[in-house]
């Protein structure tokens, strides 16, 4: 557990210090090559293509008729379960749920699908916010697109706060637009 939690932190402590050109991948190979005795033959490879789920339209309704199942639950810290669920463990049930699994983590989560510009978020998109600090360019937050409103706008579903749970809020909403930091697509 110790040279996992040291590690952790020497990525946390680099992320934002990476050279021009370097990403996680590439200040990281090195460590996994040498901590993880790969198979003969395997290598860690510089490129990274993210992964994405093959679907159609009925697999992204039918994740959005199950979200929205959970208005209301509490939200938990770490929570996973119909008992309570934090954002990143929200999300991580729903798409367990439909038989689609996606990393429990919200900077792994970060990492699958395409990237989507702002304009561009459709229902069943995930998008990443930083969190209390609307400076900082770290993940703190995670929703999924959920539907648009009269206006056009899209609204997503995240478990938000022990006081109010999981909602769904507008992505107009300054507090999270001033925060948005990214939106994938897992879901094509």
């Amino acid at each position: 557990m110790a040279p996992y939690l040291i590690y952790l932190l020497s990525i946390m402590s680099s992320l934002n210090s990476a050279p021009p050109g370097e990403n996680f991948f590439t200040l990281h190979k090195d460590y996994m090559e040498n901590v993880y005795k790969l198979p003969e033959g395997v290598a860690i490879s510089d490129e990274y293509k993210m992964p994405t789920v093959s679907a159609d339209k009925a697999t992204v309704n039918s994740l959005i008729k199950l979200s929205a199942n959970y208005l209301g639950y509490p939200y938990v810290w770490g929570g996973t379960t119909e008992r309570g669920f934090d954002c990143s463990g929200f999300v991580y049930f729903l798409f367990n749920k439909i038989g689609k699994p996606i990393p429990r983590m919200p900077a792994d989560q970060c990492l699958r699908g395409d990237d989507i510009k702002f304009q561009d978020i459709e229902p069943g998109d995930l998008i990443f916010f930083s969190g209390s600090n609307s400076n900082s360019k770290w993940i703190g937050h995670v929703g999924m697109a959920f539907d648009r409103d009269s206006n056009g706008n899209i609204r997503f579903i995240h478990a938000e706060s022990k006081r109010t749970g999981v909602i769904i809020t507008s992505l107009e909403q300054q507090y999270y637009k001033k925060r948005f930091i990214r939106a994938t697509r897992i879901i094509k």
